[in-house]
């Protein structure tokens, strides 16, 4: 409930027992969204090996910082569809390493 305080519920239809997403209240600058999960879920799996790539490899991580930069501005679902492709592209490389 700490969260619903301080930020607004986003993405509601994508919330299950073990995800949550928030947003920063009016026009933050930059945009902040918030994703909670539960350590060890489903949605953890999904999460966590992207947040890891993002931590362990700097490039990657200024990568998806530009690409958020250049897709500023498009409709939300452009920009999700954007992000998206290169969230599973990080993560194809990431599950085909430990493969």
């Amino acid at each position: 409930m700490l969260l619903r305080g301080r930020y607004t519920v986003h993405q509601l239809h994508n919330w299950t027992g073990t995800l949550a997403s928030f947003k920063a209240p009016g026009e933050s600058e930059p945009p902040v969204g918030v994703q909670l999960v539960v350590a060890g879920s489903d949605s953890d799996g999904f999460f966590g090996p992207f947040r890891d790539a993002l931590i362990n490899d700097p490039a990657l991580l200024a990568e998806y910082n530009e690409l958020k930069l250049r897709l500023a501005g498009l409709d939300y679902e452009s920009y999700t569809e954007r992000k998206g492709e290169f969230v599973e592209r990080v993560l194809h490389q990431t599950n085909s390493r430990r493969g």
